[in-house]
């Protein structure tokens, strides 16, 4: 008689599964870059797929059609502004110019995406409450 645990090696001291050596291929393809356009045919799993939990709860953006690559896509200022005015944040011009020069020294090459102006964004609403509080 012999139980499953023992069959691999699964009691205390055994030597840890990161000795015995890897065959296949990965479940989740991430030594390669997942290709711009998928196709029908191509079942790899390159890592931005869903679960089970994102398909019974989608988030509020994904039932919109907006995706977290829309988030983190590099757009212009321009660009940038209309969709704050689309989705009704009031900025004024220096106010806006105060916040895309902010967002932009957070990237290396001074990119913005909408991720970006969102954090900064919630950092001023932060920084706001706390000098509220303290005075």
């Amino acid at each position: 008689y012999k139980t499953t645990s023992s069959e691999i090696n699964a009691v205390v001291g055994a030597l840890p599964s990161t000795c015995y050596p890897i065959y296949g291929v990965p479940t989740i393809r991430s030594d390669i870059p997942a290709p711009r356009i998928r196709r029908v045919s191509d079942r790899t799993n390159y890592g931005e797929e869903g679960n089970a939990y994102s398909l019974l709860h989608p988030t509020i953006f994904g039932q919109k059609g907006v995706f977290e690559r829309d988030f983190f896509k590099t757009r212009s200022k321009k660009e940038i502004a209309e969709i704050l005015c689309n989705i009704g944040v009031k900025l004024s011009d220096e106010e806006f110019e105060n916040v895309w020069n902010l967002a932009s020294k957070k990237h290396h090459r001074g990119e913005v995406c909408v991720e970006t102006i969102r954090n900064v964004l919630d950092e001023i609403q932060h920084a706001d409450r706390v000098k509220c509080k303290t005075t």
